[in-house]
């Protein structure tokens, strides 16, 4: 079965979000049907999404957590020397 908004597969298994709702997915009806029970289920998955992701910056593509843990024992060397 297809989200009759925007056309995608319902109940897909690596994707929360299309989760179906009575024909619509569940992104669209947080979107465009603006059900207060669905935004929050999105929001969660959102941030799910972001947790998994791992921070860069769009420059450098570094990954800031690593480049924080670098900065920090730098840091921490620095104050021992004093």
């Amino acid at each position: 079965m297809y989200c009759r908004i925007c056309k995608r597969r319902l109940n897909s298994l690596s994707d929360f979000s299309t989760l179906d709702c009575g024909g619509d997915c569940l992104r669209c009806m947080a979107e465009i049907g603006e059900d207060p029970d669905c935004i929050k289920a999105m929001e969660k998955i959102n941030a799910l999404d972001t947790l998994k992701r791992p921070i860069t910056t769009h420059q450098e593509g570094i990954d800031t957590r690593q480049e924080e843990g670098v900065v920090g024992d730098r840091q921490r060397g620095a104050e021992e020397d004093r």
